[in-house]
């Protein structure tokens, strides 16, 4: 089977520096703060989490692996290079070189992300329950 045009490998880079990760989801997620960056560094320093790099416009984490699964986030695009299906490319070309590494990698969506990664290949596995505690009992 032939890989879609859209999914044409382009310049993936494995362990860019925390920095240069930095320089495109700060610019990518607004609110997002400095403590970003100290703890994916701190992750990435002591092997926890991976970074990657694509085409030096977009990134994603994965912030650990457990099993065969790796935990993706902090998917980014700078919000100048959107729309170019860089995401979709990004995502599509880490999730080869997971499964290389016989893991597979899945994301946690919202509802304002949900449809993006649906179109990115990945399926819907389940709904999360999500609890929260803001009482002292």
């Amino acid at each position: 089977m032939s890989v879609p045009p859209l999914f044409t490998e382009g310049n993936l880079e494995k362990d860019p520096s925390p920095y240069r990760l930095w320089q495109i989801v700060s610019r990518s997620f607004e609110g997002i703060t400095d403590l970003w960056y100290t703890d994916i560094s701190h992750r990435i320093r002591h092997g926890v989490s991976r970074g990657y790099l694509y085409d030096n416009k977009a990134v994603l984490t994965v912030d650990f692996t457990y099993g065969g699964t790796a935990y993706i986030s902090s998917v980014a695009v700078l919000p100048g290079e959107r729309g170019q299906g860089l995401g979709r490319r990004l995502l599509y070309s880490v999730s080869r070189e997971l499964l290389k590494e016989n893991k597979t990698g899945v994301v946690w969506a919202d509802e304002s992300t949900a449809d993006f990664y649906r179109k990115s290949g990945f399926t819907a596995v389940s709904d999360d329950i999500f609890f929260v505690r803001t009482k002292d009992r």
